[in-house]
């Protein structure tokens, strides 16, 4: 019977030892900076990727690209071309008093 309490208690030593390594490995794999890098790590390749596509797709249409370029260029200089193109610099046009909302007018009632 001795023989299976040490084997046990060496299979138990063993058993430990395994255990510690293995959360000595989890410790160092969840620690704060690790992941960090990690994090930072798979940014940087998802970056590169995008930059890398982004290249490719401007290679095969380079005018699609160069069109929606100018489009959002307008886009965005929109209004100093509007004060360029009118005199005042007010892009809108005026609204005729017709069409403009009023507040109504109170009505004043007659005491009975």
């Amino acid at each position: 019977m001795s023989d299976a309490v040490t084997a046990a208690e060496a299979q138990a030593v063993i058993a430990r030892a395994r255990l510690g390594a293995t959360l000595s490995t989890l410790q160092s794999r969840l620690a704060p900076k690790a992941l960090a890098q990690e994090a930072a790590q798979g940014l940087l390749d998802k970056g590169q990727a995008v930059a890398t596509s982004g290249v490719e797709v401007v290679r095969r249409n380079p005018l699609t690209v160069a069109g929606a370029l100018g489009a959002v260029a307008l886009f965005l200089a929109r209004k100093p071309i509007a004060k360029l193109l009118t005199k005042n610099g007010d892009a809108t046009s005026p609204t005729p008093d017709s069409l403009t909302l009023r507040k109504p007018r109170a009505v004043k009632r007659k005491p009975k």
